[in-house]
C-alpha cells in the first residue's frame, strides 16, 4: 500500500511492512508567505499526478479533498478516471458546505461530479448508521 502524506501526516508509517510512505506534500508549516505557500502547492499537485501516472495501485483511497476542492472534486477525479483508477472516496461530510451555511450550486454540482465518480464512498457522519459516524454506500452501475 502506498500512503501519500507530508513532513506531519504519515512519517510515522515509514518502514512498516507492506506500507510504502510517500511524503509527497512536504513541508505544510501555516507561518510561511503566500509565495512559497503557492509553490508548494503547485508542486505538490505535479508530484500527485506524476504519481498517479506511474503508480502500480489501481485502487485509490482519497481520504479527504486538498485546498482547491472543486479542482480536486473535478478535473482531478477525472485524471484519476483516465488513468484507470478505481477510486474509493471518504466522506467526512457529505456537504459541509450546507453544514456550515455555505453551500453554493457550484459546491453542489462539484460534489454530484465528484461523488458519482466514486466506485465507493465512505461516509462518516454523525447522522449516518444510526448515529454513529460510520458508513458505507457502494455505487450501483
Amino acid at each position: 500500500m502506498d500512503f501519500i502524506g507530508s513532513d506531519e501526516v504519515g512519517p510515522e508509517l515509514a518502514g512498516r511492512p507492506r506500507i510504502r510512505f510517500l511524503n509527497l506534500r512536504g513541508d505544510q508549516r501555516v507561518n510561511v508567505g503566500l509565495p512559497r505557500k503557492t509553490a508548494r502547492v503547485l508542486v505538490y499537485y505535479f508530484r500527485l499526478l506524476r504519481y498517479a501516472m506511474t503508480a502500480k495501485p489501481k485502487i485509490f483511497h482519497v481520504l479527504w479533498n486538498n485546498k482547491f476542492e472543486h479542482f480536486d472534486r473535478t478535473l482531478l477525479m477525472l485524471a484519476y478516471r483516465l488513468l484507470g483508477k478505481k477510486i474509493v472516496f471518504t466522506a467526512h461530510n457529505v456537504n459541509i458546505g450546507k453544514r456550515d451555511g455555505t453551500d453554493s450550486w457550484l459546491n453542489r454540482a462539484t460534489l454530484k461530479f465528484q461523488y458519482r465518480r466514486c466506485d465507493h464512498i465512505f461516509i462518516h457522519t454523525a447522522e449516518n448508521a444510526g448515529g454513529t459516524g460510520d458508513g458505507l454506500r457502494r455505487r450501483q452501475g
